[in-house]
């Protein structure tokens, strides 16, 4: 019997080897060293460093063998430094054996730009889209995480080990929101603080079809002709004297002399005004770092 099974054995393994393909599939590995930019919204918080976390992520397009769309790339942490302010993220996916000599397009040609956010919502797979919606934050700076969206502008590096193509980059991130600090103590703390301007963002939508979009309650994008909510402001859940809040503006800015309100569920309300608007990657705070104080029935201009 064990002479049987041997010869069975045997068999199928030359089987398998014949039918095995001249060309196998190739394996693709996007590795990126990521840092953090010391840029203007890490300014006077804790020690000025955004620190990476573990359930950070990282997004950039591309196109893959077994689907001629553009789709999102997610890529995921694989290393992180004691001090956390070095990361390392990697991408891997398998593709359809290509004939010796044919040019492929790879990742140097395909993504020039990576986002790191960590998205509310996601589109389909292969992934199509993903969102970020701000507007509902807590006003914690433990929580600035959440709400971040940072950017750098890439170039991947390649390598072919046999079948499989390495390609590595070093991204340094820069901020695309921006952070104001805030003094609520004005307000009845046990209440939710809306914060309300002209045309205000609260959605960041990053698309495979490398449109990157900023939505509010008048802007739907084009996934749909129904809003995506039903108001155009911001909640801060958790407000107190020393409050962090995220803007999400397009890469113009606002408009200038822009106005913003702030209300509690009581009524009380403030003005502030950002003659020069909100632009991306900015810290506002009041002189000395310190928080911006809201003061009721007061219209404050802030540079």
């Amino acid at each position: 019997m064990k002479k049987y099974n041997l010869l069975i054995l045997v068999l199928l393994s030359i089987v398998f080897t014949n039918c095995k393909p001249d060309n196998e599939q190739s394996e693709l590995i996007l590795t990126v060293s990521a840092s953090m930019n010391n840029s203007k919204t890490s300014f006077d918080i804790a020690d000025k460093i955004i620190r990476w976390e573990e359930d950070d992520v990282i997004f950039g397009k591309g196109v893959e063998s077994y689907n001629p769309y553009n789709i999102i790339r997610k890529f995921t942490l694989t290393e992180l430094s004691n001090d956390k302010t070095q990361a390392i993220f990697q991408y891997s996916t398998y593709q359809e054996p290509v004939a010796p000599g044919t040019e492929v397009v790879l990742p140097p040609s395909q993504c020039k730009e990576l986002y790191t956010l960590r998205p509310t919502t996601y589109g389909a797979v292969p992934l199509s889209r993903i969102d970020l919606d701000l507007s509902s934050q807590t006003g914690n700076i433990e929580d600035f995480g959440k709400y971040h969206v940072g950017k750098a502008n890439i170039e991947f590096v390649g390598e072919i080990s046999g079948n499989d193509h390495h390609y590595k980059t070093n991204a340094n991130f820069t901020s695309v929101t921006s952070l104001a600090r805030f003094d609520f103590s004005c307000f009845n703390l046990d209440d939710n603080i809306t914060i309300k301007y002209n045309n205000s963002c609260y959605i960041f939508r990053y698309t495979s079809n490398y449109k990157t979009e900023y939505l509010n309650a008048n802007n739907y994008g084009e996934y749909g002709n129904t809003p995506i909510h039903t108001f155009n402001d911001i909640t801060i859940t958790s407000p107190s004297a020393d409050s962090y809040v995220t803007f999400l503006v397009p890469e113009e800015g606002t408009e200038t002399n822009l106005e913003v309100t702030f209300e509690d569920e009581h009524g009380t309300s403030a003005t502030l005004i950002f003659p020069n608007g909100i632009k991306q990657n900015r810290l506002y705070t009041a002189k000395g770092n310190h928080p911006i104080k809201i003061i009721p029935g007061a219209k404050i201009a802030i540079e």
